[in-house]
């Protein structure tokens, strides 16, 4: 597991962000610029506060629960940062706006109508709508995360001994995502056509080193249609055979690490595979950050100048 000495930004966990009522425009505003009307504060949280081990009680209402452990345990600290709005893409707010009054959700869940883009429900969650964790999961899978398209090369994952910190394996990778469905920058929009099995998003997974995991690749079609179950496909390069991946099997750990195929994004899966239920709304640090205003590792230089932040605390001893 790798731990980030890294500075973290007040600000609001919108894991919340829908309605039990019609969306306004006010609603898409408070949903992505929550800093407009001033920042959210704590007593005791400032810039430049260092919680670590020795105060982490102290903050502990506005840490999240796994981050809190990690911090009592003395294997990390934070470094609490300015404010910052990380604002996404003006395309993907304008689809939010032109998609009120026009999306709900269907009789099952893993269905939805009206949506082409955007964020589906924009309203602030409610306790008295029944179906609202369900939204939030909606929500969350159309998020604008990447974009419509992204490559992400080179990729590393590192494995470390949890007790030592040694380093026992890197596995570097090439990543890429496709929306075919829902894009709101790039042509063609607002999807891509023909698309005959009606897929929304594919993935594709390439290790590229070392040896022994080489041309090792993952595909993955998800289908517009929550309701019916990923196409996947894994191709073992020391095998030269390409192998389709049960449903059960996107549970299983992916080349030996801690991270499963549906841990992928934060959560890979359908909507349907699960009950969502919305627990309330709560302020807390959350883990944004300047990259150039971090230590950056001196290892895995791009050969466009880019660097990679390097790892703190036990992740790096």
């Amino acid at each position: 597991m790798r731990l980030l000495n890294t500075t973290l930004v007040a600000g609001l966990l919108i894991a919340a962000t829908l309605p039990a009522h019609s969306a306004t425009n006010e609603d898409v505003d408070n949903s992505f610029y929550p800093y407009s009307k001033g920042v959210l504060t704590h007593e005791g949280v400032k810039a430049g506060l260092v919680i670590d081990q020795s105060n982490v009680e102290k903050f502990k209402d506005v840490i999240d629960p796994a981050m809190l452990e990690f911090i009592s345990q003395g294997w990390t600290k934070i470094t609490v940062g300015e404010t910052t709005s990380f604002d996404l893409h003006p395309n993907h707010v304008q689809a939010t706006r032109d998609g009120i009054g026009k999306v709900k959700l269907g009789e099952k869940s893993g269905e939805i109508e009206g949506f082409v883009a955007g964020r589906p429900f924009p309203e602030e969650p409610s306790m008295d709508d029944q179906r609202v964790g369900e939204k939030l999961a909606w929500n969350y899978k159309y998020g604008y995360n990447w974009g419509d398209n992204a490559a992400i090369y080179p990729f590393y994952w590192k494995y470390k001994d949890m007790n030592s910190g040694k380093l026992e394996r890197t596995i570097k990778f090439n990543f890429h995502f496709l929306n075919f469905k829902h894009r709101v920058n790039q042509e063609p929009l607002p999807e891509i056509t023909p698309n005959p099995a009606g897929l929304f998003r594919a993935i594709y997974v390439q290790a590229l080193e070392p040896f022994d995991v080489k041309d090792t690749q993952l595909l993955i079609h998800r289908y517009e249609n929550d309701l019916k179950r990923d196409n996947a496909w894994l191709y073992l390069g020391f095998q030269r055979r390409v192998r389709r991946l049960a449903s059960g099997q996107v549970t299983d750990a992916f080349l030996g690490s801690d991270v499963m195929i549906e841990d992928f994004e934060g959560y890979n899966g359908r909507i349907n595979d699960m009950e969502w239920t919305f627990k309330g709304a709560k302020n807390i640090l959350v883990p944004f950050y300047h990259h150039n205003d971090l230590t950056l590792s001196e290892e895995h230089k791009e050969k466009d100048g880019y660097q990679f932040v390097e790892m703190g605390d036990k992740g790096n001893r």
